[in-house]
């Protein structure tokens, strides 16, 4: 299979645009992680990369966020779907994507 320079070109934009979307939903989700864990602590504040957030989130939400409210696992979720990023919103659901269990599926 030929490409032209033009369409390699727009394949490496398009794959770099990719990747840095997901470095940055990545880091969302992290930020947003770390706000949970505070609020779950009931800090008014916290420290993320050297600089001070205020916590603006109720208890209820975060652990809903941290896993820390898990819901019944439906039919829809998969086998392998780790029980600490269920119902979060996260989109690292598999075992070996969770920062929670680290790939174990054990909390």
């Amino acid at each position: 299979m030929k490409i032209t320079l033009a369409q390699l070109r727009r394949l490496i934009r398009e794959t770099v645009e990719q990747v840095v979307q997901s470095e940055n939903d990545l880091a969302e989700d992290e930020f947003t992680y770390a706000v949970a864990k505070a609020a779950e602590k009931g800090e008014k504040k916290v420290d993320i990369g050297g600089e001070e957030f205020p916590v603006k989130m109720s208890k209820e939400k975060a652990k809903q966020i941290t896993g820390k409210d898990k819901k019944p696992q439906t039919e829809a979720a998969s086998k392998d779907t780790c029980p600490a990023c269920l119902g979060t919103g996260m989109d690292h659901n598999t075992f070996a994507d969770c920062q929670e269990c680290e790939g174990s599926g054990k909390l």
